[in-house]
């Protein structure tokens, strides 16, 4: 499958970057780590919230899973990006992934499960959660008359 990526500009929409695939649209946001795994937790720390420096305060927005369809994880240590459908995520401030399940935590991102980008993808669409393309095709640029 032949996916389609398209970046922002401006930096002043609410997703990083849009995924196009078999004409539907999917809004992607983009995390990072780059420190080591927690040992007392035995997982990696996202910091889901992003924090903007103003003139008198900082500006804390929380992680909001209705402002993008897929959240894409890159951790650096590994060199391994995850794509969660954000529509799972319920929590606000940082997500925890691992590279084991866990016995003791509830919440169990496990590394691997999350690893291709094609089973996100088809989760949301069968969930309903795709928005569809209403052009005919946009990416047929070889049906374009120079």
């Amino acid at each position: 499958e032949r996916l389609h990526l398209f970046t922002q500009t401006t930096g002043k929409a609410p997703f990083d970057m849009i995924i196009v695939s078999k004409e539907k649209l999917f809004r992607v946001s983009i995390k990072s780590t780059w420190i080591e795994k927690q040992t007392e937790t035995n997982s990696y720390i996202i910091q889901l919230r992003r924090i903007r420096p103003n003139k008198t305060k900082n500006q804390i927005y929380n992680f909001d899973n209705t402002k993008s369809d897929i959240l894409a994880i890159y951790i650096k240590v590994l060199d391994k990006v995850c794509f969660i459908p954000t529509i799972l995520i319920k929590t606000k401030g940082s997500l925890y992934l691992r590279e084991t399940k866990s016995k003791f935590s509830t919440s169990n991102w496990v590394i691997s499960e999350w690893e291709d980008v094609n089973k996100s993808l088809k989760y949301l669409e069968e969930t309903g959660r795709a928005i569809r393309l209403e052009t005919e095709s946009v990416l047929k640029t070889d049906e374009r008359k120079p």
